[in-house]
């Protein structure tokens, strides 16, 4: 006749790989594409700096400008004294003709709107990255509250049959207390795994704002695995210093910072700008007159000194230009790392994966043995708590390592700036149920 632990045992092995159909990975993140704040805000942020290119072309447009002027007037004189209104309309229009501040303010604008549009790209990605971080928070955690009650199940049973066998004197009461201890500890785990699940569905939430129902389709058992291709660490790190959005967000702000420093150097230079106006001028005084008027002219300036100002708004301007160059470094160092941690991340992980699943075979084996010494009264209960807390240990991170592989190879591409919504449909294609 089977043990009551060798039942338990094909209970363990079947967990967590079922699990109710709700919202897949590929509609969550079509919900926080419209509800996360992070992307949105990055959104309002590139629309508002790409109004700043409008502005620089006004700049450079004419002005037209309406004016208009009306006023009554006493004048008191020897003979005689006089009341009288005046009235005059006046249309006026300036044109830059030469305003390198103007040109080289424009210029920059096309540098900053690049910025914005990389920093709105980085943000794409890693909208794609915190929605499978976080279906995949959830997914562990609720593999570990349900490693955490089965584990309980079988220690309440082992309890059960403990004080049985104590009653009967086939045991010391100190096996009942170890089997009590381990009872204990494992309700406090699952306590613990139950409140890890609650966070992890609010840190979805965070991202995703409406959720109505707390199930989601789980991994699938068997998932293929891949090493990175290219093969090479420098070769991704190549794509990364290309394409990484970051990068090219931090190269734009260089030479936005560049642009800066010859616009505050252009307050030396002189400006030129064409002036016309039209007018006309009414007044009802007896000594006045009425009046049509034109005027065309060119109007120069040329700047000889400011008190300085110029020349310190220069120097500012060369020393933020050096901040970003080192901004600049410390993203390529940066993303070079990241590069190298997620690859190496995939493989180990890969490796991992194999190495768990041999080691949840050989904890499989284990407890059966020690079970079966338990039984011809060779092994404790205190051998079977430890085989049977290695068999939880080891599925735990057996499927933990699954995710790992899953999130590394989404963070890989995404340092390299080449994570697509393809990637993220495949990783959705994996789920339970999915083809």
């Amino acid at each position: 006749m089977r043990s009551p632990m060798k039942k338990l045992l094909a209970l363990i092995l079947l967990l967590p790989l079922t699990g109710v159909q709700g919202a897949d990975l590929m509609q969550l993140y079509q919900m926080a594409l419209e509800s996360d704040p992070i992307l949105r805000g990055a959104r309002s942020s590139r629309n508002a700096v790409s109004e700043s290119r409008v502005q620089a072309r006004a700049a450079l447009l004419p002005s037209i400008g309406l004016g208009a002027e009306a006023s009554r007037t006493w004048r008191s004189r020897p003979n005689p004294d006089e009341t009288y209104n005046s009235s005059a309309v006046s249309l006026n229009l300036t044109q830059s003709l030469l305003r390198f501040d103007q040109w080289i303010a424009l210029k920059k604008t096309a540098y900053q709107i690049d910025q914005a549009e990389a920093e709105y790209s980085y943000q794409e990605l890693d909208l794609m990255v915190r929605v499978a971080q976080a279906y995949f928070d959830i997914l562990s955690a609720r593999d570990n509250l349900s490693f955490a009650q089965a584990e309980l199940r079988a220690i309440s049973r082992q309890l059960d049959q403990a004080k049985q066998r104590f009653d009967v004197g086939l045991i010391a009461i100190t096996d009942v207390h170890e089997v009590q201890a381990a009872y204990d500890q494992a309700k406090a785990n699952e306590i613990a795994a139950i409140n890890l699940l609650d966070n992890s569905w609010e840190g979805l939430r965070v991202i995703v704002a409406e959720l109505n129902d707390r199930s989601i389709p789980v991994l699938r058992e068997r998932i293929p695995m891949s090493k990175p291709s290219p093969a090479s660490i420098e070769e991704w790190v190549n794509t990364a210093l290309e394409q990484n959005p970051q990068i090219l967000a931090a190269v734009n702000a260089v030479s936005s910072a560049r642009k800066d420093i010859e616009l505050q150097r252009s307050g030396h230079l002189p400006s030129l700008e064409l002036t016309a106006s039209v007018a006309n001028s009414e007044t009802d005084s007896r000594t006045g007159f009425d009046a049509d008027s034109s005027s065309i002219g060119l109007q120069l300036s040329l700047p000889i000194y400011a008190g300085g100002g110029v020349s310190s708004r220069t120097r500012q301007a060369r020393h933020q230009f050096q901040v970003s160059t080192e901004e600049l470094e410390r993203v390529r160092r940066s993303v070079r790392r990241n590069v190298s941690d997620y690859y190496r991340g995939v493989l180990s992980s890969i490796s991992q994966i194999q190495a768990l699943e041999s080691a949840t075979r050989s904890a499989q084996s284990a407890l059966e043995a020690t079970q079966a010494g338990f039984d011809v009264g060779t092994r404790t209960m205190v051998d079977v708590l430890s085989v049977q807390r290695n068999l939880y240990n080891a599925r735990r991170n057996y499927a933990k390592a699954r995710y790992d592989y899953i999130l590394n190879g989404l963070r890989l591409k995404q340092a390299a700036g080449i994570l697509r919504i393809e990637d993220l449909r495949l990783i959705n294609g994996l789920l339970q149920g999915r083809s």
